[in-house]
């Protein structure tokens, strides 16, 4: 009995988990955009380590958040009204975050520019894994022949895994990749797939990816539900926290180099 209560509490709304995954997102961008130009500001090697130690930690944890937020994908693709809405809207705030995220990659690199051709930020991915799935939903819809629509699906799947490493978005193909895995794989098995993860990401980030595996904790807590916060929060909240990482270590590191 008291088992069944402690597992009730310890349950999450799909709210919660993505509440969950900001803040991890949150440290590991602290990481990424704070503290990793600080260790070349180090007055001394003691101090660098020290920084690069707080970093590596910042980074390593923040590897849970982006699984949790392909599984939240594939749940609003399941249940949105209109997924052409909810695609647009990925599409509006993948374009209003872009500069943000630009400035926070390049912040890191002690470089000032609003453009960064190399690296897209991760609404870019999730854009194109809701690509894949709406244009697989499409064609399956389209065609009678079962076997030509899998075939065609599956076809269509692999160019937008080629787009996002052409694009170089965040995490690229392999980000697009588990993305159609979260929505293929019965939702029963998401912490099986959070477990995948890690091997999904293992030839990207080498022994870090690791970590990621440890999404399969707060994915196996889903409790099906929606939540009460709201839906547009998070979009204004990831382009706002990375243009404040990013004032904010312009103002400690001077950038060495300007556009």
């Amino acid at each position: 009995m008291q088992t069944n209560v402690l597992t009730s509490r310890l349950r999450m709304s799909g709210g919660g988990l993505k509440l969950f995954a900001v803040i991890i997102m949150l440290i590991d961008h602290t990481g990424a955009v704070f503290l990793a130009p600080l260790v070349s500001e180090a007055p001394d090697i003691s101090t660098a380590w020290k920084i690069y130690y707080l970093m590596f930690a910042c980074r390593c944890i923040g590897r849970v958040a982006f699984p949790i937020f392909c599984f939240l994908l594939t749940e609003g693709a399941r249940y949105t009204h209109s997924i052409s809405k909810y695609t647009f809207r990925l599409f509006i705030f993948a374009l209003v975050s872009e500069i943000p995220f630009n400035l926070g990659m390049n912040a890191a690199a002690c470089h000032f520019s609003f453009f960064n051709l190399q690296y897209q930020s991760v609404f870019c991915t999730l854009l194109l894994g809701i690509l894949a799935i709406w244009c697989a939903q499409s064609i399956r819809q389209a065609i009678s022949l079962r076997w030509l629509g899998i075939a065609l699906a599956v076809l269509s799947s692999l160019v937008f895994l080629a787009l996002g490493a052409i694009l170089k978005t965040d995490y690229g193909a392999y980000g697009v990749f588990l993305i159609l895995l979260f929505y293929y794989v019965p939702v029963r098995y998401r912490a099986i797939v959070g477990i995948c993860s890690a091997l999904v990401f293992l030839p990207l980030e080498g022994f870090i990816a690791f970590f990621t595996a440890f999404s399969a904790i707060p994915l196996a807590l889903y409790d099906g539900t929606r939540g009460k916060m709201g839906k547009y929060w998070f979009y204004v909240f990831y382009p706002a926290h990375l243009l404040i990482l990013a004032v904010i270590t312009f103002l400690l590191v001077p950038p060495l180099s300007m556009f």
